[in-house]
């Protein structure tokens, strides 16, 4: 019985440990998906051509409504 009462106790930890885990990783892409859609793509080397930090820097002027 007692053998039975340790297995119940370490399985019961084990499972806490595995939701933890899955918690922890849920809120961590979670926040990656949060902060990644601001991340502007000119500073990555995303945009490689001229036209394409051109049209990037527009639309960043008018998404923050900025007047030149």
């Amino acid at each position: 019985m007692d053998v039975l009462i340790a297995f119940a106790q370490i399985a019961g930890c084990l499972l806490l440990i595995a939701l933890c885990l899955g918690l922890f990783v849920f809120i961590l892409i979670l926040c990656c998906i949060i902060t990644g859609s601001s991340v502007d793509p000119d500073d990555n080397g995303l945009l490689k051509t001229k036209a394409q930090k051109e049209a990037w820097r527009k639309e960043k002027l008018e998404k923050h409504k900025i007047d030149l």
